[in-house]
C-alpha cells in the first residue's frame, strides 16, 4: 500500500484518524479494502474517494493521506522515491472458472 508518509503502525489499536485515499467503490482493490478493513475490526475510518489513481498519488505525495492503490498504479513513484509501500495483508479473492 503506498504513501507519502514516513511511518506508521497499523493496526486496530494504533491506528489514529489517518485519511485513506481511495478509489470509488467497484474497484477490485477497494472491495478487498474494505474488507480487510471490516476483518481488522476497524470502525469509522475517515476517506476521501477520488476517481482518479493520478489524483489519488498526488494527495499522497502530498502527506494528506495513505493512498491505497494496486502496485502497477504506483511503480514509477516508488522507483523514485516518491512513494513507500506498506504490507498490507490482503484478504483472499478467489475468482470462479467461467463455465460454457
Amino acid at each position: 500500500m503506498p504513501f507519502a508518509l514516513n511511518t506508521l503502525v497499523f493496526d486496530s489499536i494504533s491506528v489514529r484518524s489517518p485519511i485513506f485515499l481511495l478509489t470509488e467503490k467497484g474497484y477490485t482493490y477497494r472491495t478487498l479494502f474494505d474488507r480487510s478493513i471490516g476483518r481488522r475490526g476497524i470502525d469509522g475510518i475517515t476517506s476521501l474517494e477520488f476517481c482518479s489513481a493520478e489524483a489519488i498519488k498526488h494527495c499522497a505525495m502530498t502527506g494528506m493521506g495513505i493512498a491505497f492503490l494496486r502496485d502497477m498504479a504506483v511503480k514509477a513513484e516508488l522507483e523514485r522515491g516518491e512513494l513507500v509501500s506498506l504490507p498490507w495483508e490482503m484478504p483472499i479473492f478467489r475468482s470462479l472458472p467461467r463455465w460454457g
